[in-house]
């Protein structure tokens, strides 16, 4: 039978969503365990209701282990990522091909926020009676209230050291995810660019302009000019 609205009780649905949110669907996963943890917003991509009610049904209750083994990813932005990550750790591209799959053990990958979007401004309206919002601030608000416990949770139990975040438009939400009163903050400007971060001396959290993105990090020379400022940093914390 497909999951529709009518055919659960609202309270049903309300349960399925708050569980779909609160678990790591959305997520790419990789070793939980790993020191660096790569943090970005949302998939880059929209998807229809139906596809909506499908993810409902299953979510990811145990942290994923990655991509396929064999899986090559053609995105722009996972190219700057481990050109990004090749500086940062002094490892050779090639190295990296198998970045996020199952045999990474250097690194976790999360998304923020689960259900893909082509870009943050985009909406389906079609969504509303099933997260029962109004519209993405508030589809954004309720992520907040009910994921991110969960994600702070995962954090406390794994403690990455180094948390790499993407996408300056949501500098709080990193914050409020992966900060607590005890970090302390600092920005820097980097050949007309901001990065900023926040540290506890026993974990970094660095958010940087989107990768591969007219208004982020396009060219290689940006990636690799943040890439050994965030080098740099690491040495100094730790």
């Amino acid at each position: 039978m497909v999951l529709t609205k009518n055919n659960l009780k609202v309270g049903k649905m309300k349960k399925r969503v708050e569980e779909y949110l609160a678990s790591f669907s959305g997520c790419v996963g990789g070793n939980i365990k790993a020191d660096t943890w790569i943090v970005g917003i949302e998939y880059g991509r929209d998807i229809t209701k139906t596809d909506l009610l499908e993810r409902l049904k299953e979510y990811e209750t145990v942290a994923p282990k990655g991509y396929a083994a064999d899986y090559v990813s053609k995105s722009k932005f996972d190219e700057g990522l481990k050109k990004l990550l090749s500086v940062v750790e002094n490892i050779s591209e090639d190295k990296l091909n198998s970045i996020f799959s199952i045999n990474d053990s250097d690194h976790f990958r999360i998304n923020i926020y689960p259900i893909p979007f082509k870009n943050v401004s985009s909406w389906n309206d079609e969504f509303n009676d099933i997260l029962e919002v109004k519209s993405k601030a508030e589809y954004y608000e309720k992520c907040r209230e009910v994921r991110f416990p969960f994600f702070k949770e995962v954090i406390r139990n794994n403690k990455p050291k180094v948390s790499l975040c993407f996408g300056t438009t949501m500098t709080d939400d990193y914050l409020r995810l992966l900060c607590d009163s005890s970090f302390k903050y600092f920005t820097k400007k980097i050949m007309n660019k901001k990065i900023l971060v926040a540290t506890n001396f026993n974990r970094i959290v660095v958010v940087c302009p989107f990768l591969r993105s007219i208004s982020g990090l396009n060219s290689n020379v940006e990636i690799e000019t943040f890439a050994e400022e965030i080098k740099k940093i690491k040495k100094m914390i730790f």
